[in-house]
């Protein structure tokens, strides 16, 4: 095979194969879906010489997402405690094409490891939400949030979950994505069932000492 060939170009030239030699007596029917839904995958984009990047995994939603967040870029009211951090990034498809006026759902929990809803007891009025915002992508894709670092919170007896920041990411045309970013040396992401290296953010002081960290957010095609 030609080395500068990429798999993208193979897959699409394999397209046609799989049309010429469908009646072939070596294929059976089975095998079939397997191809087309691979191939297929990969023309959902116009140039076949387009690097395809992995989509960011999903993880679960937990139990104290809020539907209804305020429109706000940041997540904490005045008074809250915690170290700052600015978390910036993309949303892009697969192809690397930025995805603008993509809707970014964020919560998380507080400095003292507690959501601002997980006191039954005591429940947040319902126009009032804590660590808690909406945002879109502007032309360019880009989003950035300020809020504080999260915490590791105990979800059982000598069971913490890692300090993380719950996301979901929505567009007209992609698939809706909930998951989860997680932080780099956090003690307790080795024995954290949900936690991925590949959702990991390692935040740094800038010149002014805000701690600051990029995330790239990669949606999957309808």
């Amino acid at each position: 095979m030609n080395p500068k060939v990429s798999r993208r170009r193979f897959l699409t030239g394999a397209a046609g194969t799989v049309v010429a030699v469908g009646l072939a007596p070596s294929r059976t029917p089975a095998e079939e879906p397997a191809k087309t839904a691979d191939y297929r995958a990969y023309l959902v984009y116009a140039d076949p010489e387009e690097q395809v990047e992995d989509a960011t995994g999903e993880d679960i939603e937990g139990p104290f997402y809020r539907a209804g967040a305020p429109l706000r870029s940041t997540l904490f009211d005045k008074g809250e405690k915690g170290e700052v951090l600015v978390v910036s990034g993309t949303v892009v498809a697969r192809n690397g094409r930025p995805l603008a006026g993509a809707e970014l759902d964020v919560w998380q929990c507080n400095a003292d490891g507690k959501y601002d809803n997980d006191d039954p007891n005591n429940p947040p009025k319902k126009d009032q939400f804590t660590l808690r915002c909406r945002l879109k992508t502007n032309d360019k894709g880009e989003y950035e949030i300020t809020t504080i670092k999260p915490v590791p919170y105990p979800i059982g007896e000598n069971q913490y979950r890692p300090a993380h920041i719950h996301v979901k990411a929505r567009l007209a045309g992609y698939k809706s994505l909930t998951t989860q970013i997680y932080f780099k040396g956090d003690k307790y992401n080795k024995s954290d069932p949900w936690y991925k290296s590949a959702r990991e953010i390692d935040p740094k002081p800038d010149a002014k000492k805000v701690q600051r960290a990029r995330f790239k957010i990669v949606l999957v095609r309808e």
